[in-house]
């Protein structure tokens, strides 16, 4: 509302880059909110201030923005397309927050395309570049969904540990209680699960997060043995999602609600990953462990 609020108000003759980054923002904020239509019209107005005033920064931003539509909807190729070819740019023009905005795309893209390794690569090098706080807590929280991939629990743990005591956004703090509360299913804790699951069944979640919320719900479920309960869960994840367009999680939701109600066995936990070498993972588990200690020594 308050992004929509002020696209309305500024004018694009008096503060362009106002302009662009509130259009820039409701297309995000839409999206995070399944708001297809809305988010669509917020990235359209930005793209057409800032090519009609040559905003080079604004024009790329939109893209970047665009991509992350592609991912949200499922649509991977074109968003790799997209993202690849504004990290190029944003290279070449020297504009290092773009070049780290369009990395950070780049790392989640490879990432859910079964590739953590890569994507904690692209992550760390986005990280380097980024300056806004706000961006570098979600940046942190892909992070973190990166290294439970590979089955580095504890690294992972201790990325959503820092964003649960710190991040900015209400929004963040949910994603990283909710990525606690699916670690806490892997790790067989049921009394931390019950927890952060209840916390979170009492938050106003938007459609993003809580088509998540109620995927690892039934996950975790399901690896507590507690089928009944999974199956609902699932059930209610998969619906929640299509309705809301969420078409990766449905998918997900479906495929696990399958598994449990066949074989009444539970979700099998992430295997980890053990192909990658020390170098190219444990620089970025080093960066976040030092992240850990002072974030927590000042909280």
């Amino acid at each position: 509302d308050v992004f929509t609020t002020v696209s309305k108000l500024v004018k694009p003759e008096r503060n362009p880059r106002l302009a662009v980054e509130a259009n820039v923002a409701v297309g995000g904020a839409a999206r995070r909110n399944g708001e297809w239509d809305i988010s669509a019209r917020g990235y359209s107005q930005a793209a057409y201030i800032a090519d009609t005033l040559g905003d080079r920064i604004g024009v790329l931003t939109v893209q970047i923005g665009i991509a992350n539509t592609y991912v949200a909807k499922g649509n991977l190729p074109a968003a790799e397309s997209i993202l690849d070819d504004v990290i190029v740019q944003a290279r070449d023009q020297d504009l290092p927050e773009v070049q780290a905005d369009a990395l950070h795309g780049r790392a989640a893209l490879a990432a859910r395309q079964g590739n953590a390794v890569d994507g904690l690569k692209l992550a760390h090098e986005a990280l380097r570049l980024m300056q806004k706080p706000a961006a570098k807590d979600v940046l942190l929280e892909d992070i973190a969904g990166m290294f439970t991939q590979l089955g580095l629990r504890d690294a992972a743990r201790d990325t959503h540990m820092v964003l649960a005591a710190s991040a900015q956004a209400q929004v963040v703090r949910w994603s990283a209680i909710l990525n606690l509360m699916e670690l806490a299913g892997l790790d067989g804790n049921q009394a931390a699960f019950d927890s952060y699951a209840r916390e979170l069944s009492l938050a106003p979640l938007g459609p993003w997060i809580r088509s998540h919320y109620l995927l690892f719900l039934g996950e975790g479920f399901s690896r507590l043995e507690r089928l009944d309960a999974a199956i609902e869960a699932l059930n209610e994840a998969a619906n929640f999602a299509e309705a809301n367009q969420i078409h990766h999680i449905a998918f997900k939701a479906e495929a696990a609600l399958v598994a449990v109600r066949s074989a009444r066995k539970p979700v099998a936990a992430t295997t980890p990953d053990l192909s990658y070498t020390s170098h190219d993972v444990f620089q970025v588990v080093q960066t976040i462990s030092e992240l850990r200690k002072s974030t927590l020594a000042v909280t």
